[in-house]
Parts: structure tokens; sequence; C-alpha cells
């Protein structure tokens, strides 16, 4: 790591350390956290920054923002199946960030062909009975 990196790092550690002990309570905590997690996933710390996103998630599950930077995060690690894992588990929470990303990853799987991870989106969506154009037209590539 440069000296910078590590600098951003002990901050994000710190930042976790702050969501585990919820010290990060206020909307302008949640926001500067969230811009560190940019800042991070810009200068191509991802995986650090999805570890953030994710904090943020767990303690403030009814704010949308981190959803959908996780979300791209997680794409650009081609991190497809650990995102899918890590957002089914808050669908009852916020139906819908998590649905927008649901379809997204369907149809990311429906265009990579990655038949496991199209059979465990397509499980959800029977799960929770949901039923748009892209669940229709990879429930129909499978048949």
């Amino acid at each position: 790591y440069t000296e910078a990196s590590a600098s951003y790092i002990r901050a994000i550690e710190e930042a976790g350390l702050l969501i585990k002990e919820n010290r990060i309570a206020s909307d302008s905590s949640y926001q500067l956290s969230l811009k560190l997690a940019e800042v991070l996933q810009q200068d191509g710390l991802i995986n650090v920054a999805i570890v953030v996103l994710k904090q943020l998630i767990e303690k403030f599950p009814d704010k949308i923002s981190a959803y959908y930077h996780l979300e791209a995060s997680m794409i650009e690690a081609a991190q497809e199946e650990e995102a899918f894992y890590f957002f089914r588990q808050f669908y009852k929470v916020n139906k819908n960030p998590v649905y927008a990303v649901m379809k997204n990853l369907l149809a990311r799987a429906y265009n990579s062909e990655s038949k496991f991870l199209l059979s465990d989106i397509l499980a959800f969506y029977e799960d929770y009975d949901i039923q748009d154009e892209v669940y229709q037209l990879a429930k129909n590539s499978l048949e």
C-alpha cells in the first residue's frame, strides 16, 4: 500500500469501528461515511469500500443511498453472487432498493448465462411472488 492508501485504510477501520459501536447515529455521520466509501471506490480500494457500505446498510437499513453504492462496488469487484446473498436479507426491511438491485443482478446473470446465480435469483423472485419483465425473460430462458 502507498502511504495514502494506508491512511484510507486507517480511516475506514475507524469509520467501521464507529459504525459497529453505534456511534454513527446522525444523518451527517451517515453521509460522511458514505462519502468516504465513494472516495475509496474511486481510488480503487473497492473491497474496503464494500466493507464500509455493508456496515452502513446493516446499521441504517432504511437509507437507500448505500444500497446503490454497494451494488455498484460489488459489481465492479465481480461479486454478483455475494451481492445477491447480502441484499436478499434486507428485502423485507427496504423492498424498493433491494428490488432494484435484484432486478439488475437478474439481468446480469441472464446476460452472463450464470445458471447458478440465475436460478437463485429466480427462486428469490418466486419466494416473494415478484413477476416483472426481466423475471419472465429469465424464466423462459431456463425452460
